[in-house]
């Protein structure tokens, strides 16, 4: 038997261990995806040379996530097509009438459309 001799360390093998920060110790939610999706997703994954989680983790930091439309932007959508028939009402009358005589109501019409166009760039 040989007589080992320690000289003040202890060798414990193994790696060293990882800093805390380092640690991947959370978990997200599992998503839900159909066949296709999952495939396509998988194949991303491997055409780039990582794994399905090192891919999924990549997109959800790196990725850009278009929002869905709020309620509020949806109204301004359905003013604007609303607005949208009146100009063509207009644009019938101006036909058969004449041009002069609905070029105030086509002004009044532009600029509230322009200021709702405004409000759907800030919202």
């Amino acid at each position: 038997m040989v007589n080992k001799q320690f000289h003040g360390k202890r060798n414990t093998g193994g790696r060293p261990r990882k800093e805390e920060w380092v640690k991947l110790k959370y978990r997200l939610p599992a998503v839900k995806v159909n066949t296709e999706e999952y495939f396509v997703v998988k194949e991303k994954a491997k055409a780039a040379g990582v794994t399905l989680t090192e891919f999924i983790r990549q997109c959800a930091f790196s990725g850009e996530v278009i929002a869905r439309v709020t309620p509020e932007q949806m109204n301004l959508i359905r003013d604007l097509a609303g607005m949208g028939n009146n100009v063509n009402q207009l644009a019938r009358q101006a036909n058969a009438a004449g041009y002069r005589s609905d070029v105030r109501r086509f002004s009044a019409l532009g600029v509230e459309l322009m200021n709702i166009i405004d409000k759907f760039n800030t919202a």
